[in-house]
């Protein structure tokens, strides 16, 4: 079983898999930090997905 406590940065969050996996994760409970390209709009709105420019090295340090 996976570790509710845990936030998973994740690429590839945009993609046919990656939507699925999102999901998933969701319904464990985790929380997302989810990596997308400047041009890509975030794919599922919900609290527990941060998304953060793949470029933006320091909020990504920060998360």
């Amino acid at each position: 079983m996976l570790d509710v406590n845990k936030k998973i940065l994740m690429t590839g969050a945009t993609s046919f898999v990656g939507t699925h996996l999102l999901h998933s994760l969701i319904k464990e409970g985790y929380s997302i930090i989810a990596l997308k390209r400047p041009i890509t709009e975030p794919t599922i709105i919900n609290t527990l997905i941060e998304w953060l420019n793949i470029q933006d090295i320091e909020k990504i340090c920060q998360s």
